[in-house]
């Protein structure tokens, strides 16, 4: 699925995003994630729905997505139940039962796993929740070097301000069982990335038996070398959609 979409039970991801390739007849941090879906037509090229990760928003993926519409894919669909493939980027892969909080420390070297919260995090009352659950957002000095490390400076600084924040209630929320049990797999993994650790991620991705392809950028792949991104998902598409 070239898609990144996210939703809890089955991706889960930081501020990249996984992709679902789906048939016309579903990827966001977590993974997001984006999924690409074939449309009924057979002339017709897939669908591809991006939906970010925490911390971002599908602007993340301009450079994305541009390439793809230039080759012809569509940029977004809803109700495809019928997924044929999956790319995560820079993003967990989780298994069942699997949480957030449980897979940023289960490889050393994420920044954002710190004995106190407070040093990467900004928290804010989120109106209505419980006290317990706030608003994290990352610190734009943490953002920069840990995120958009190796961005030039002036959009790192961009990327920070706009960020969206994680409710942190949904860190301790467990994946329901993976679509990647039952659908081929791709991950690009960011050698480069500071928030979950490409030994982490390849651990993850060798799990669910998916198509590596390793390049050297940071977490937010999508931005620092969209054409590698593009390549995977369409590489994904192809292989899935005769």
């Amino acid at each position: 699925m070239f898609s990144l979409r996210r939703p809890v039970p089955a991706i889960l991801g930081l501020a990249a995003a996984a992709v679902a390739l789906a048939a016309a007849a579903v990827g966001p941090a977590h993974l997001a994630s984006a999924s690409v879906r074939i449309p009924s037509s057979a002339a017709a090229k897939p669908t591809v729905v991006i939906e970010a990760g925490a911390w971002a928003d599908n602007s993340s993926f301009a450079g994305v997505v541009g390439r793809l519409q230039h080759d012809g894919y569509t940029n977004a669909a809803t109700g495809n139940p019928n997924v044929k493939a999956l790319v995560y980027v820079d993003a967990f892969i989780p298994a069942q039962g699997d949480t957030l909080q449980s897979l940023a420390g289960a490889k050393p070297g994420s920044c954002l796993a710190v004995p106190d919260p407070r040093t990467v995090f900004t928290f804010a009352p989120i109106p209505g929740a419980p006290a317990a659950d706030v608003d994290a957002y990352v610190k734009p000095g943490v953002f920069t070097r840990c995120f958009a490390n190796g961005l030039p400076a002036s959009q790192a600084a961009v990327l920070a301000a706009i960020q969206r924040p994680l409710a942190t209630g949904t860190l301790a929320d467990a994946s329901g069982a993976p679509a990647w049990r039952a659908i081929p797999s791709w991950a690009v993994v960011g050698t480069a990335d500071h928030v979950i650790p490409p030994a982490g991620q390849l651990f993850m991705a060798a799990r669910a038996h998916a198509h590596i392809t390793r390049i050297d950028a940071p977490h937010l792949s999508m931005i620092a070398d969209p054409g590698a991104v593009t390549q995977v998902i369409v590489n994904a598409a192809l292989a899935t959609s005769s």
